[in-house]
C-alpha cells in the first residue's frame, strides 16, 4: 500500500531477475497511484516501458503520452540536451557548483585534492559569469548589477511566474536590492553560457603551473583524463552550453512529469547504453539523481504553501553500485597521491535518509551489496534478495532479513539464498507497525510481458530530438 511504501532494494546475482521485480514495483506504483518515476539505466534495458499497458504510447486511460525515453550517449535518437553547469531552477548556484564538483570526483572515486582542483576551477568560472549572484563580492563588482534588458526581462518573467507584479527594475539595478527568488533566476539565465570545454581548459592552465609540483601534476592529469571527453565531439554539443538552444536545459527538473499538466504523472527512462565509456554514465546519472532530490524538496515547500500540487517522486538506480561509488579510471595514480575512498557518499546517505519525508523513493539494483556506501542498504526498508553466492554479501543480508548471520543459527537461510531458483526472491516490506507484516517470505514478481522497442520504434512513437534545433518534452 502506499503508506507501507518505502525505499527498495533488489540484490542478487545478474540474471535472476532483479530488474523483473523493479520493472513490476515501478509499473504498479506508476499506474494505479499515479507516481513521478525516473529510471536510471545504466544500460538499455527499460525501454519497453514504452509499451507497459496503461502507461505506454498511447494506452493509458487518459489517453495521453505518460512515458518518455531520453539517452545519454553521443549519437542517440532521443538524447538528453543538457548543459551540465547551468544552474536548476530550485538549486542555489553555491551549492551546485559543489554538486557538481563533487559528484563528478566521486564517479571517479578520486581524492580531495582532485576534487579541490575541479571545485577551484568551477568557482573561477561561475565568478567570471556572474552566476554567484548572491555573493557579496560579485555584488560589489562589475557584474553586481542587471546588465541589459535581457536580464531585466529575466527576473520580471520569474515574478510573474509567481504570480507577482514586476518590480520597476532597469539595467543597472543592484543585484543586492534584488530578493533570492529573482537572484536565482538571474543565474539560472547567466549560466546558460558556461561549457564544460571552458571547465577542461582551465584545468589545462593549472596543469602548466604545476612543473615542479608531480604530485599535483599527476592528481590533475586523472581528472583531465575523466573530463576531456565531455569537451570533445557529440557529447560537447550534447553537455555544452544552451545559450542557442532556448529551453533545452529546463526540461531536466520536470522529468517524469507528463500527461496534463495539472495531474502529472509518469516515467521517464534514462538510457546509458553501450556506447558510452562508465565515467561519463556514472557522472551523469549520479548528478541527475541529485538534482530531481533537491528540486523534489524545493517542490514540498511549494506544494506545501498550496502554490501547486506534485505526486511523489521515486528513482530506480540499475547498476546501483556504479552510480553510487562510482568507477574506477584509466590512470594508474590518479587517486590524488593516496587519497582514494569514497568522499561523498555521504550525499547520497542524506537522500536516503531523508527522502521519504519529502515524497521521495528511491530504489536499487546492485549486485555486490557489500561494495555499496554504508547507511544505504539500511535505509531500505522493503528489500527483495535474489540468489547471492558472494559470502560478505550474505553475511549482510541476513541481518536485514532479521536473521542471524554468526554461528549454527539461521545457516539454513544462509545455504538457501545461495540456491534460490532463478526468478525467485525473499522479499521482506519492512515498514509496517505489526511485526506479522515483517516477515520474510519467498516470492516470485510476475514478469511484464511487453516487446522492446526499437530506436526507429521509440522515435515512431516519441519523436526525435536534434541538437541543432530546440528540444520539446514529450
Amino acid at each position: 500500500s502506499p503508506e507501507r511504501h518505502f525505499h527498495t532494494a533488489f540484490v542478487g546475482d545478474t540474471g535472476y531477475g532483479k530488474s523483473i521485480a523493479a520493472e513490476r514495483l515501478a509499473y504498479e506504483t506508476t499506474r494505479f497511484w499515479r507516481y513521478r518515476t525516473i529510471v536510471l539505466d545504466f544500460g538499455q534495458g527499460w525501454r519497453k516501458a514504452l509499451n507497459w499497458p496503461g502507461i505506454g504510447h498511447s494506452s493509458a486511460e487518459d489517453g495521453l503520452d505518460h512515458v518518455d525515453i531520453r539517452q545519454l550517449f553521443p549519437g542517440s535518437p532521443r538524447p538528453l540536451r543538457w548543459n551540465i553547469l547551468q544552474v536548476p531552477r530550485r538549486v542555489e548556484p553555491g551549492r551546485y557548483r559543489s554538486m557538481v564538483a563533487e559528484l563528478f570526483a566521486n564517479a571517479g572515486r578520486m581524492g580531495a585534492r582532485q576534487l579541490g582542483f575541479m571545485r577551484r576551477a568551477l568557482t573561477e568560472l561561475y565568478s567570471e559569469a556572474g552566476v554567484l549572484t548572491a555573493d557579496p563580492k560579485l555584488q560589489n563588482g562589475p557584474l553586481g548589477h542587471l546588465q541589459d534588458d535581457d536580464e531585466v526581462a529575466v527576473v520580471h518573467a520569474a515574478q510573474r511566474a509567481a504570480g507577482n507584479q514586476p518590480d520597476p527594475l532597469h539595467p543597472g539595478t543592484l543585484l543586492a536590492t534584488l530578493s533570492p527568488a529573482q537572484l536565482q533566476a538571474l543565474a539560472v539565465y547567466r549560466s546558460r553560457r558556461l561549457d564544460v570545454a571552458e571547465w577542461v581548459d582551465r584545468l589545462r592552465t593549472y596543469r602548466e603551473k604545476l612543473q615542479r609540483d608531480q604530485v599535483s601534476r599527476t592528481s590533475l592529469e586523472g581528472v583531465l583524463l575523466r573530463l576531456e571527453p565531455f569537451a570533445e565531439g557529440h557529447m560537447a554539443r550534447q553537455y555544452g552550453p544552451s545559450a542557442r538552444y532556448e529551453g533545452n536545459s529546463q526540461g531536466i527538473e520536470d522529468l517524469g512529469l507528463l500527461g496534463h499538466p495539472d495531474r502529472p504523472w509518469g516515467i521517464t527512462v534514462i538510457e546509458g547504453g553501450a556506447e558510452m565509456d562508465e565515467y561519463p554514465k556514472a557522472a551523469l546519472l549520479s548528478l541527475l539523481a541529485s538534482i530531481l532530490y533537491a528540486d523534489a524538496v524545493a517542490r514540498r515547500r511549494e506544494a506545501l504553501a498550496g502554490d501547486r500540487h506534485f505526486p511523489p517522486m521515486q528513482i530506480f538506480f540499475e547498476e546501483a553500485n556504479k552510480v553510487l561509488t562510482g568507477v574506477s579510471g584509466g590512470a594508474a595514480a590518479d587517486q590524488g597521491a593516496g587519497e582514494g575512498g569514497n568522499p561523498v557518499s555521504h550525499l547520497f546517505q542524506t537522500m536516503w535518509r531523508d527522502g521519504r519525508k519529502y515524497g521521495v523513493f528511491l530504489h536499487l539494483m546492485a549486485q555486490t551489496v557489500s561494495e555499496l556506501p554504508s547507511g544505504i542498504l539500511s535505509s531500505c526498508a522493503n528489500v527483495f534478495v535474489f540468489q547471492t553466492k558472494d559470502p560478505k554479501d550474505r553475511d549482510l543480508i541476513l541481518p536485514h532479513l532479521g536473521r542471524s548471520e554468526k554461528g549454527l543459527v539461521n545457516t539454513e537461510y544462509k545455504r538457501y539464498l545461495a540456491r534460490i531458483p532463478r526468478t525467485y526472491a525473499i522479499a521482506k516490506l519492512g515498514y509496517s507497525d505489526d511485526v506479522y507484516w515483517l516477515e520474510p517470505v519467498l516470492v516470485r514478481p510476475m514478469i511484464l510481458r511487453c516487446a522492446e522497442p526499437s530506436d526507429a520504434e521509440i522515435v515512431q512513437a516519441l519523436g526525435a530530438v536534434s541538437l541543432d534545433r530546440p528540444a520539446t518534452w514529450s
